[in-house]
């Protein structure tokens, strides 16, 4: 099979996530790069990964996709907006290049097996993080009164082995937001489904305990930068309309973009999951 057309190139939405799809590429010499939007495997971290798997494993792999005839396959011609989707090519968008596409609901019986090979590589890539923020989130307490303040920290950390940077959640004005806590009462039999809250955060709510002068206030368009194995932390003080019960919170926290983003940006929503709090009556 020495014809085989390299990079091979796949991409998966996240029907969950529309912002946002896990990809990768894989080279003839067994180098994967993968990239994650931070919503899968239940890892609080986003950004990408190198992994070197021996060659001989990245020609089985190809072998595997030439095997099941995936290029003369019934395929997925356009695209609604944001349907989920994916999309296999073999070969540099400049050269010579096959491709193919399919709803992510609709993907082939043939194709299954190449998705679990897939997801394998993925799983074993983790292992070897390049550009990667990972986060934390907690609540200080394990329980609050209804009409107290709520009190968590955020702990946002560079896993990867290059200098990231993203944009700093308190340098924005004052109703300006890249953090959102998502809250919702642990379901019961009486309430199986219950509505979750949406608490913006805004910079107001913010201090960085890690610093001298936690409250003091950042510059428009500030960014964070974190070299390989630094950390930084929030504390974060809020408050929301909740009912006396066992609730569940997820942290989220857009890194921001815009053009200016420089080469070393982290780009993603990170989707941090917390404890559950007991919220008391005042």
């Amino acid at each position: 099979m020495t014809d085989l057309l390299w990079p091979f190139k796949l991409h998966q939405s996240i029907p969950s996530y529309s912002r946002g799809e896990l990809g990768a590429s894989l080279d003839a010499d067994g180098s994967f790069h993968f990239w994650t939007p931070g919503v899968i495997r239940g890892r609080p971290e986003i950004g990408s990964y190198v992994h070197e798997f021996p060659p001989q494993r990245a020609l089985d792999f190809r072998a595997m996709v030439e095997q099941a005839g995936v290029w003369d396959l019934p395929r997925l011609k356009a695209l609604r907006p944001e349907q989920p989707h994916v999309f296999m090519m073999a070969g540099a968008w400049e050269g010579p290049k096959r491709s193919v596409m399919w709803a992510i609901d609709a993907v082939p019986t043939e194709v299954l097996p190449i998705m679990d090979a897939f997801h394998k590589m993925v799983d074993e890539a983790f292992s070897s993080p390049l550009k990667v923020l990972a986060g934390a989130a907690r609540w200080t307490a394990p329980s609050f009164s209804a009409r107290d303040l709520f009190q968590l920290e955020l702990t946002l950390s560079n896993k990867g082995t290059q200098q990231i940077s993203l944009q700093d959640p308190m340098g924005l004005d004052a109703r300006g937001s890249l953090l959102t806590l998502l809250i919702s009462q642990v379901p019961t039999r009486e309430f199986p489904s219950p509505t979750p809250n949406r608490v913006t955060i805004t910079p107001p709510m913010l201090s960085r305990p890690d610093q001298a002068q936690p409250h003091a206030k950042k510059p428009p368009g500030s960014r964070l930068t974190l070299a390989p194995g630094e950390s930084v932390r929030f504390a974060v003080s809020t408050s929301a309309f909740l009912s006396p019960a066992e609730h569940r919170a997820v942290l989220l926290l857009d890194t921001g973009d815009n053009a200016q983003t420089p080469k070393d940006h982290v780009r993603g929503v990170l989707a941090m999951d917390m404890p559950s709090v007991h919220i008391v009556h005042p």
